[in-house]
């Protein structure tokens, strides 16, 4: 991982200062390959790297994939109930206008562009699998 920070300033006033973000003019942050799983364990996010820059207010992934750990028969029967199984994967991901602050104070992702790119690899798969409760039919003969 590489990080660059540039003109750091601690002072009353620093921390209300939009033009900063955690007391900085500019974050910069490289980051190779990495694999998170969401916090239930059925998804995991990776991505071959990640461009964070404050100043410019961009974050640049390459080789994103949002996708399932298990596959679709143990998703299903882990799950236990219906859902959707998705996978989700594109060439890149562009956040042009991206907002730290509020990132930081409401843990939200918020961007005025998204840009995606999906030339290598486009795909977007979405299964669906309904429970049906038993029903009891009756005839009766009239």
């Amino acid at each position: 991982m590489k990080v660059r920070i540039d003109d750091v300033l601690i002072d009353s006033t620093s921390e209300q200062d939009r033009q900063r973000f955690y007391h900085t003019k500019m974050i910069d942050i490289e980051v190779p390959g990495f694999t998170y799983k969401t916090p239930d364990g059925f998804y995991k996010i990776n991505f071959d790297k990640l461009n964070i820059n404050s100043r410019d207010r961009n974050v640049l992934l390459t080789k994103v994939a949002y996708q399932p750990t298990l596959n679709k028969a143990a998703y299903y029967k882990k799950k236990g109930e219906g859902g959707s199984y998705i996978v989700f994967k594109m060439d890149t991901l562009q956040l042009a206008g991206f907002n730290f602050g509020q990132l930081s104070r409401d843990k939200k992702v918020y961007a005025q562009k998204a840009f995606l790119k999906m030339d290598n690899f486009p795909s977007i798969a979405i299964s669906t699998i309904r429970v049906l409760l038993p029903v009891r039919l009756e005839m009766h003969r009239t």
